[in-house]
């Protein structure tokens, strides 16, 4: 049915410091939104039990830290026609892959860290890029593993890749279901 907009706040000195806030879930909790967007925001690490919505909306996660999945079997992002955006400073999935079932991926990673996502079914990667802070180097790796088509979305931005792996960071995308394919429609650097 209907559902209002879910937002979490962690933040206790509303300063975006990298500390005063972690959201964590434990294992078989979830947030379900019904079909509305679902809005995570902490200044430390995010654990997701599992997020819930049925709305083309967006799923959106900023953590100045990580975002990681409590490991359990449960899919963690559960939002087949959303869009899942995470900005995030340390890593995703970085102790294991972030579990989702969703039809797009926008993520961005500022410092250091994996960002490994393991998908359901068919997947749109509309960005995923990991940026080389000043200064220093991160050489997170990417891997992104599929249960259906990927497809490297064209960001119509002949400036901008839409995979970016810096400072010796890998990227490795796996369609895994045996008719699947990997269609890349836009660069991958």
């Amino acid at each position: 049915g209907d559902g209002g907009t879910i937002t979490i706040t962690a933040d206790n000195d509303s300063d975006n410091n990298g500390s005063g806030g972690r959201i964590t879930m434990v294992a078989g909790t979830d947030i379900d939104a019904g079909d509305a967007a679902i809005t995570l925001d902490a200044n430390e690490i995010i654990t997701i039990g599992q997020l819930l919505t049925t709305g083309a909306v967006n799923v959106t996660i900023t953590a100045d830290a990580n975002v990681v999945d409590t490991g359990d079997a449960i899919i963690a992002v559960d939002a087949d026609s959303a869009t899942l955006v995470i900005d995030s400073a340390t890593g995703v999935g970085t102790t294991g892959d972030l579990d989702t079932q969703v039809a797009a991926i926008d993520i961005d990673n500022s410092t250091s860290g994996n960002i490994i996502i393991d998908e359901v079914d068919a997947l749109l990667i509309n960005k995923i890029v990991q940026v080389s802070p000043a200064l220093a180097e991160n050489d997170g790796n990417i891997q992104v593993t599929a249960g259906g088509i990927i497809t490297v979305v064209d960001n119509s931005d002949d400036t901008e890749s839409v995979i970016v792996a810096v400072d010796g960071g890998s990227v490795t995308l796996h369609a895994n279901t045996a008719d699947a394919d990997i269609m890349v429609q836009d660069a991958i650097t």
